[in-house]
């Protein structure tokens, strides 16, 4: 072979493993990060332009490296249906958990289960204070697009639900309100969101931190 072509693959390939060093490779993060990006997906949703944004050294620890993906959310159903969707699984899902929570006083389970009622209850009425006093308008303006949704929300094929239906309803509201989507959001309509994740450098090369 010739000797200068010998040496310019040597230093190639140590160039390369020089640069696979330096950061942790597309593979490795686009994985774990694409793990975290999907737990924003919801039935109405979908993923897309999921890209490397950027990445840093920590600073502190200089065999840790922090990188960003940025991807869109899309809604892919109407939005009020989607939020209506969303609100009756996180409902089953609370009265799942509301069943399996002992009711022992010192019962962690049963404890924790009345906590997190109680954050949901406190965070949905600030929300809605919030308004000053907006909320009914904007309320009847949002379900007015969806029947199901009025019907779900004044619960008269079960009055004894119309309490939990509405915690469910406004929560799954407040959550997709806090990705970026508008009340007038359309098919097809996107926001922008970020995921990040902490890798270390180890003997078998950059690994997730856990």
């Amino acid at each position: 072979m010739n000797k200068f072509i010998y040496l310019t693959i040597i230093f190639m390939s140590f160039a390369f493993i020089g640069c696979g060093e330096d950061r942790p490779n597309d593979k490795i993060t686009s994985e774990k990060i694409r793990e975290i990006a999907e737990a924003d997906v919801h039935d109405g949703l979908e993923l897309v332009d999921f890209r490397r944004d950027n990445g840093w050294v920590d600073e502190k620890l200089p065999n840790r490296y922090k990188v960003q993906y940025a991807y869109n959310l899309r809604l892919i159903k109407p939005y009020a249906e989607t939020i209506l969707g969303n609100a009756q699984v996180f409902q089953r899902e609370l009265a799942s958990e509301k069943q399996k929570a002992g009711t022992g006083f010192f019962d962690a389970n049963a404890m924790e289960n009345r906590l997190t009622a109680l954050q949901l209850n406190v965070a949905t009425t600030k929300w809605i204070q919030d308004q000053s006093g907006e909320f009914p308008k904007r309320r009847d303006f949002f379900l007015a697009t969806c029947p199901n949704c009025i019907a779900y929300w004044n619960s008269e094929d079960n009055p004894s639900e119309a309490a939990a239906r509405r915690l469910a309803f406004i929560a799954t509201w407040i959550l997709f309100e806090s990705y970026g989507f508008k009340d007038d959001a359309k098919i097809g309509d996107t926001v922008s969101r970020v995921a990040w994740a902490m890798f270390t450098k180890s003997e078998k090369g950059w690994q997730p931190v856990q």
